[in-house]
């Protein structure tokens, strides 16, 4: 594949909504600008609303059915948390409890023991004093992967419109 160069458009004064977006270029001498996309951005996430899921689901494996049914594991934007969650979900899966210290235990068989830690487990459990608002932590989770998710697929268009791809 050969590399192209970015397609230039015209000049003209970003709105006021653009200017937060987009990061500033300079105009060329041609008095063009390069097409710019705010990659510099993190993508969309709510780590208080991740710990608040995953401290509920420690403290009370009872909500895990009503959060099976609205997360997965990839929903989860931390990859910590997404390996814990794969933890909880086997335990539970399996009929099995899951408290912080089995899934500790859990964590190390799998080899997690660097990404998933006992102080880190017991802060998930002190996060959430209640499981009472899970699934309405789960439903912000959710909203924070679908945006990504469409992120994602509109960088995929973009490359492919580059690249002048045609489906």
């Amino acid at each position: 594949r050969t590399t192209r160069q970015a397609t230039i458009r015209p000049a003209r004064q970003p709105t006021s909504s653009l200017r937060r977006s987009f990061p500033a270029v300079a105009p060329d001498p041609r008095g063009v600008v390069p097409v710019t996309t705010p990659t510099d951005k993190l993508p969309p996430q709510d780590r208080e609303a991740e710990k608040s899921v995953l401290g509920s689901l420690i403290r009370d494996n009872r909500v895990y059915d009503d959060i099976a049914q609205v997360l997965r594991a990839e929903d989860f934007y931390f990859d910590a948390h997404q390996k814990i969650y794969s933890c909880i979900a086997s335990l539970i899966g399996s009929s099995k409890p899951c408290d912080a210290l089995i899934l500790f235990e859990e964590a190390i068989a799998r080899g997690w023991q660097k990404e998933i830690t006992a102080p880190y487990l017991a802060e998930l459990w002190d996060y959430s004093p209640t499981a009472a608002n899970a699934k309405y932590h789960a439903g912000i989770v959710k909203a924070k992967a679908r945006r990504r998710g469409v992120i994602h697929l509109c960088m995929e268009f973009m490359r492919d419109s580059y690249d002048e791809f045609e489906p």
